[in-house]
């Protein structure tokens, strides 16, 4: 099961979430699908005595519930419930059949993901198939949820949607042991999102939808607004523009719907709720969308959102503000020989500190430049590269 490679932050969260859906008897995430004829101890398939899907989902998730209390995952505690019928749901006001079993696993083992995968070797074929199928499709919809939110691989920062070009590479430092060079670099990130990319990602995000059983009323939200505020945003004549794409819900039954918004000048995006979308933004056709985001998409690869009277320009000092352009500072290569001096400097430093006085630890990074080099390492302020770089190099 190692090849499966699913001990990671995505495989604890499904983990923890199939577990969670089992403890509360709640109904599985969009797009896991629990079968109408529940498997019963490893033996053949059998049709439940009650017709109901409901009955026959229940009786599936006790099922699983007795599974893992059998290799030492949670422990179950009859309810008492089994042997009710229809007639007896309906006395006692059950609109749906209730569990058989009571079932409760600590926090730490619904994340331990090696755990409940050598444990289920202790079951049998069937259901090690039946709990593993379980778990691999609430791991895709786990990752597709991330996805749809823009947040998916926040393990190490990855600059996959952005244009990546190095600026400066200067070798900081040589291990007199290893000859292996530790360097600096600086590079230049394009989060333009262009008319034509914009396009793509609508056309996905429908069609998936679409796969999910979307009507054409919850298909058709998911397009281009403009800002309802001004339509001379800047002093540019324009009003912001921006592509909305539904995320994917957590929960069948959720009534809040949110979006990740993309511009012209961001092409990873932030979440908004569907409330504060339509009470900001309005939405318009492609051909209003497109003229307006292809300014900003120009204007922004070198303006800020101030527009050309931008006050901090006219003072001549530089202003990035809502560019598409911004630079990271990164220390590359043989880092573990100066790793303890890095984060001596970093840590140590009173820049960029919250109100609290905390400051984080420079933090991974892999891009892929526009020349099709591959570029990992710890990303950090300006400021503190400039620190790390004095050190460094002395």
């Amino acid at each position: 099961l190692k090849a499966y490679d699913v001990d990671n932050k995505w495989g604890q969260a499904a983990l923890e979430r199939m577990i969670a859906d089992l403890s509360s008897n709640e109904e599985p995430m969009p797009g896991v699908v629990l079968p109408l004829t529940p498997f019963n101890s490893g033996e053949a398939m059998r049709e439940t005595a009650v017709g109901s899907p409901q009955r026959a989902q229940q009786e599936y998730r006790d099922h699983l519930k007795s599974c893992l209390a059998d290799v030492g995952i949670g422990s179950v505690t009859s309810t008492g419930y089994s042997n009710l019928t229809s007639v007896q749901l309906a006395q006692y006001g059950m609109l749906r059949p209730p569990p058989a079993f009571n079932y409760m696993c600590k926090p730490e083992t619904a994340r331990d993901v090696p755990r409940f995968l050598n444990r289920l070797l202790g079951l049998s074929i069937a259901d090690q198939q039946y709990l593993f199928n379980y778990f691999c499709q609430t791991l895709d919809a786990t990752v597709r949820m991330a996805k749809s939110q823009g947040r998916y691989e926040d393990g190490i920062e990855v600059l996959s949607k952005q244009r990546v070009r190095v600026d400066v590479r200067n070798a900081i430092h040589e291990d007199r042991h290893t000859a292996a060079k530790t360097t600096y670099m600086e590079l230049e990130v394009d989060d333009g999102l262009s008319w034509e990319e914009a396009l793509q990602q609508r056309q996905q995000c429908a069609e998936e939808l679409r796969a999910e059983g979307a009507d054409d009323k919850r298909v058709g939200k998911v397009g281009f607004y403009v800002f309802r505020r001004t339509a001379n945003y800047g002093g540019t004549g324009h009003p912001l523009v921006i592509l909305a794409l539904e995320v994917v819900k957590a929960f069948r039954d959720s009534k809040v719907t949110s979006y990740r918004v993309l511009r012209p000048n961001q092409c990873v995006g932030t979440q908004m709720k569907e409330y504060e979308l339509l009470e900001k933004y309005k939405p318009v056709q492609d051909e209003v969308a497109q003229e307006h985001w292809d300014f900003w998409f120009d204007f922004l690869h070198k303006g800020c959102l101030h527009g050309p009277k931008c006050s901090v320009r006219a003072r001549g000092s530089p202003c990035q503000f809502g560019s598409r352009l911004y630079k990271k500072y990164i220390v590359s290569g043989a880092v573990l020989p100066v790793l303890k001096t890095i984060f001596e400097v970093v840590l140590g430093s009173a820049y960029g500190r919250d109100e609290r006085g905390r400051k984080n630890a420079p933090r991974a990074l892999r891009a892929k430049t526009v020349d099709g080099e591959v570029v990992v390492g710890l990303n950090m302020s300006a400021h503190d590269a400039q620190a790390v770089v004095m050190q460094v190099s002395t």
